[in-house]
């Protein structure tokens, strides 16, 4: 038995993309080691020892029935991840490093920042040689690798251009969906989606494919939540009807892997504006899921929320999600994706504000810390910006406008935009090609 606390934590993928772009913005060097037969290097104290019987082959000198006691993490055990993790930080903060209140695994100090995905660390800093230090002095405590400068991460491969800007592409993946789902020579489209949304479809043709719908899912959520921000509404469509696959859903999702075989190389892009500002664009589909629903299920009046967060221009966090609340008009249904955003834009630019009090960025540099949220409903700004709950409003304000007072204090600006210059609405809909283009460009 383990009752023990067995929880370890990786870094958010949000987090990793929100550093990378400061460091483009600062010009930092960024640098990747990786630990080598990692959870063997976490020792084990007294609470948490175990014992393992004698392996095959061996006995005691006296022939005694004896047990193991290990003296150090292993492998296969529920508990290793959490023990090399807290060995880890403790390794970190010997060092001067402070952990992030915001995410665990993000590690700074004045001179660099740390990203902890179990073994696999990236080191930003000003100066090369101070990560080579690093390692040197981590070397007396871990078996390591140095992997020099950032180009492959998590599967994920990082390319810089030219101009300065870099992309990060998941080919490999990719492929690897291609071949699972047996479309190796299929014909590539030009849309990840129909221009109906998925429904149940209750009385439809069973599933039949050969292939695993939910392993392919898998790998399609991994690959949008990474570098393709174009199939997260595709794949969260699919991603819904996991437990209980019919025909229509695998051709759904056969469309979407047939679209990245026509954009295989494609990935995204990363070219700061030159102001350090952490923006959002939310919006909302109101009853989306009506037309291809049954009308006497709750699900058909459902409506989806999209938003994206970007930093210097550069996106780095997103999601497409159905509301878990039935909205009872378009302004509602916006101002419940709103709050949601809102939710993360609130942490998000406290994990800013701790970065740049820690490393003591350049103080020059141009920076806008009043967030921009941009909205394309009127009737959802006025009750954002509005110090007053109606009779109207009154059954979501305790929930939706927590954020209000942040609002009022200057620090957040909800604006209007024009719906056609709304990034978000590439994760609540399906649209036509040259418009579902425009946004994903």
């Amino acid at each position: 038995m383990d009752p023990w606390e067995t929880y370890a934590p990786v870094v958010s993928s949000s987090t990793v993309r929100l550093v990378l772009i400061m460091c483009m913005v600062f010009g930092l060097t960024t640098w990747c080691m990786d630990f080598t037969n990692a959870f063997v290097h976490a020792e084990l104290k007294k609470e948490d020892y175990y014992f393992i019987e004698l392996p095959k082959g061996y006995e005691t000198e006296d022939g005694s029935d004896s047990v193991l006691m290990l003296k150090r993490a292993l492998y296969g055990s529920r508990k290793s991840p959490k023990l090399f993790f807290n060995a880890l930080k403790e390794s970190y903060l010997r060092r001067g490093f402070t952990q992030s209140k915001q995410d665990p695994c993000l590690f700074f100090r004045h001179d660099m920042m740390i990203l902890c995905y179990v073994d696999d660390q990236i080191v930003c800093c000003r100066n090369p040689s101070n990560a080579q230090k690093l390692m040197k002095e981590l070397s007396s405590e871990f078996t390591l690798t140095d992997e020099g400068t950032l180009a492959d991460y998590l599967g994920i491969h990082f390319e810089v251009k030219s101009d300065g800007s870099f992309e990060a592409t998941q080919t490999g993946l990719v492929d690897k969906i291609i071949a699972a789902a047996g479309l190796l020579d299929s014909n590539p489209c030009d849309m990840p989606t129909a221009l109906l949304p998925i429904g149940r479809d209750a009385e439809g043709k069973g599933y039949s494919e050969e292939w695993h719908y939910n392993s392919i899912i898998g790998m399609l959520q991994y690959l949008q939540q990474h570098t393709r921000p174009d199939i997260t509404y595709a794949v969260n469509q699919c991603a819904r009807f996991a437990h209980d696959p019919k025909e229509s859903h695998a051709k759904a999702v056969k469309k979407i892997i047939r679209y990245l075989k026509g954009t295989r190389e494609k990935g995204l892009i990363y070219r700061p504006t030159g102001e350090l500002a952490l923006d959002c664009y939310c919006d909302a589909d109101f009853c989306g899921q009506f037309p291809v629903e049954d009308p006497n299920h709750p699900v058909s009046v459902k409506s989806r929320s999209g938003y994206v967060f970007t930093m210097s221009g550069c996106p780095f966090h997103w999601a497409s999600k159905l509301q878990t609340l039935t909205a009872l008009s378009s302004t509602e249904s916006e101002t419940l994706c709103l709050s949601e955003a809102m939710r993360h834009l609130l942490p998000l630019r406290e994990l800013v504000d701790e970065v740049w009090a820690n490393l003591g960025l350049d103080k020059d540099y141009p920076v806008r810390m009043k967030s921009k949220v941009f909205e394309d409903n009127n009737g959802c700004i006025s009750l954002a910006t509005s110090p007053k709950i109606t009779p109207r409003s009154k059954h979501i304000g305790t929930a939706h406008f927590f954020f209000k007072e942040r609002i009022q204090d200057g620090s957040i600006e909800v604006l209007k935009i024009d719906t056609t210059m709304q990034k978000a609405d590439i994760f609540t809909k399906a649209m036509t090609g040259p418009t579902f283009k425009t946004i994903r460009r």
